[in-house]
């Protein structure tokens, strides 16, 4: 049984209708749609009005989302910093882990087990000139390594090892510095 349609008012095959309920055939609706205007999409800032690209939060202007983040940090300042300290410092235990002898966090040298004394040292002792050329210090420093996959030549010392290897060349648990170490106008050898 064919259907006729109400636009084009000829008889058509039910198939050539989208739904059981359609007034108009496909091809009509395709025609139709064909001839709407295309909608331009705001180009505006929603809350200054002024230009907006699609590169921002929503459909805000750079310096709308900007100002929204720094009042929304300064409303939930505890919350906010409560997690990304929380977020920083399972970075820092899961780089000292990887990096640690067997997974537990402790220093190679002294095998003292506190991650709070724990630092990264670099095995060829470039570690300062490295981090300049990567300008990350610190937990950014950390997410590096973490995010290239944990590269080797990086070990975990506490900050009284490594502060003698790299001022003296060996630290008084014995481990000796396998690279050229700085000579400072106060290091002295040591008994």
């Amino acid at each position: 049984m064919n259907k006729k349609c109400s636009k084009c008012k000829t008889l058509k095959n039910p198939k050539e209708f989208y739904s059981k309920n359609s007034k108009h055939c496909k091809s009509c609706v395709s025609e139709a749609v064909a001839r709407m205007p295309k909608k331009e999409f705001k180009k505006n800032c929603s809350k200054c009005g002024g230009p907006w690209d699609d590169s921002s939060h929503y459909s805000w202007c750079k310096n709308c989302a900007r100002k929204y983040i720094v009042l929304w940090r300064e409303k939930n300042y505890e919350h906010f910093y409560k997690q990304v300290a929380a977020r920083n410092l399972e970075i820092r235990k899961e780089v000292l882990a990887y990096y640690s002898p067997g997974g537990i966090v402790q220093c190679v040298c002294c095998s003292i087990p506190n991650y709070e004394f724990m630092t990264i040292e670099h095995s060829s002792g470039n570690g300062s000139k490295h981090r300049k050329e990567l300008k990350r210090h610190g937990v950014n420093f950390l997410k590096w390594l973490k995010a290239q996959g944990f590269p080797p030549g990086y070990e975990v010392l506490c900050f009284n090892c490594q502060y003698a290897l790299g001022t003296y060349g060996k630290c008084p648990h014995g481990k000796t510095a396998n690279y050229a170490w700085r000579k400072k106008r106060f290091a002295y050898e040591l008994a």
